[in-house]
Formats: structure tokens, sequence, C-alpha cells
């Protein structure tokens, strides 16, 4: 199967409150016609979906101790190892792995990440403050989506 120009990678786990937050916007995003993978995986399991992919947005929360429902913004190139992740191996560290590999990874990485607030309380959903900035990183990802794909997306 070919691989997309341009991908949205929606990580999160609905199971543990605000960790659901790229798997609920990954869900909008999936039923505009976005090319989006959703996954509970992390680490090394992600080099799967992106190898062969041009350009990969990530859509995650992270535990930076900021300001919950903060949305960040930030490029992974090749010399990002360290990334704020709440997995054992954060995104960094696994490119780093796959070039090392020699695997066919994305030329440009952009993550955006809410801060969360509760990652702990199975079943809890989101908390207010990451479902008020669901809409503001489902606007930044048409946005980055649109200006890759050089065209301008209207929802």
């Amino acid at each position: 199967m070919a691989r997309p120009e341009v991908l949205i990678v929606a990580v999160g786990n609905d199971l543990l409150g605000d960790d659901a937050v790229g798997i609920e916007a990954g869900l909008v995003l999936k039923a505009e016609g976005f090319p989006v993978e959703i996954t509970i995986r992390s680490g090394l399991a992600l080099l799967d979906l992106v190898e062969g992919v041009r350009k990969v947005l990530l859509i995650d929360s992270q535990t930076t101790g900021g300001v919950p429902g903060d949305v960040s913004e930030f490029t992974l190139g090749p010399s990002v190892i360290h990334s704020p992740s709440p997995h054992y191996l954060g995104y960094g560290e696994a490119l780093a792995i796959g070039r090392v590999l020699g695997l066919d990874l994305p030329g440009e990485i952009r993550v955006l990440a809410v801060e969360r607030a509760d990652a702990i309380n199975i079943g809890a959903g989101l908390s207010d403050a990451v479902r008020r900035a669901l809409p503001k990183v489902i606007h930044r990802a048409r946005d980055i989506i649109g200006t890759w794909s050089g065209r301008e997306i209207a929802v």
C-alpha cells in the first residue's frame, strides 16, 4: 500500500483522562477526510506508522508541569533527541534510532502537544482545561496540513 505524503498521527489512550486528547482531535480530523492514523502505540512502534511519509503531524498530550490545556507546537528535526513525552522512549529518541537504522523517515515532523491535567484516573474523560484546548488543536492541525498540502482548508 502506498504511503501518504502527509499524515496526522493522533496518539493517546482514551482510558486515561487527558491522554485521550490526541485521539479526540484525530477522530474529528479523520471524519473531515484528513489522512489520520489513531494509535495507542508510542516509542519505536511509531516508526512503522511514519516510515515512508514525507511530513507528519503528531498530536498528543504532554506533562511538563505547565498550565493544563496549554498547547505547545514544535518541530522534531534530526538534532532533536529528547522531546517532552510521558512515554519511556520519546519521539526524539525513537526517531534517532530509526535514523541510525537507515529508515526512510519524514523530512518534517511537527508536534502539537496539549499539557494535561489528569492522565491517571481511568475513564475520567478530558478535563475541562484540555477539552477547551481541543478546538485550538484541531484548527491548528488543519492549518498545518493545509500549508503542507498547498491549499487552504475551510471547515
